[in-house]
């Protein structure tokens, strides 16, 4: 096993400047639209390559953050078109009403700039802001502007954190921290959905 992270660390090490680039790129637009690969693991692992091959970081989470936004806006394009089908759909499968997922549409609709700075920067909600802008029909513009800040700001924070990290340890100790952090935001999240059950 110890071989293997030694194999991965010697094909990081010498990986191109461009192909990190391009893998970024294409990478964070499959996380913007179908939320894989995880955008956390992408830009964790970028920090760190960017610690160890002295690579631009602005050119890199730059792309990251554009290649975020166009895999959003495909998403929010494909559900601002058929919004009356998957409204339906998506009532069904919270156990909803239309009417109530209807009040807290227009909730977000009216307070958009809210969920650019909640939903966007959230881990288990952000997913969901391309698929609720379509459904509320917020304009292309200022769905954009959601899209593309929050993507920029979720790409600068975390791949600095995996730069800090980077500078303190190996490869190996580099996936454990990262490891033990994806538990803990597991764990909060679970004991957060399970208080939030037990309050209704």
């Amino acid at each position: 096993m110890l071989n293997s992270f030694l194999n991965i660390n010697s094909l990081l090490t010498n990986a191109s400047e461009t192909y990190i680039y391009i893998t970024t790129f294409f990478s964070l637009l499959a996380n913007g639209l179908i939320n894989f690969p995880s955008s956390q693991i992408i830009y964790l692992t970028l920090g760190y390559l960017i610690n160890i091959n002295s690579f631009n970081f602005y050119v890199a989470i730059l792309l990251g953050a554009i290649g975020n936004t166009i895999g959003n806006f495909i998403l929010y394009y494909l559900i601002y078109n058929n919004s009356h089908f998957l409204n339906d759909k998506l009532a069904f499968l919270l156990n909803t009403k239309n009417e109530t997922l209807n009040i807290y549409t227009e909730k977000f609709k009216n307070k958009w700039w809210g969920w650019l700075i909640i939903g966007k920067l959230t881990p288990s909600v952000k997913v969901f802001v391309p698929i609720i802008c379509g459904l509320s029909k917020i304009s292309a513009s200022k769905s954009f502007v959601i899209f593309f800040v929050g993507s920029l700001v979720w790409a600068s924070v975390v791949t600095y954190l995996g730069f800090y990290f980077g500078k303190q340890a190996s490869l190996l100790n580099f996936y454990l921290i990262v490891t033990c952090v994806y538990i803990f935001v597991g764990l909060a999240g679970y004991l957060k959905l399970k208080y939030t059950e037990k309050k209704k």
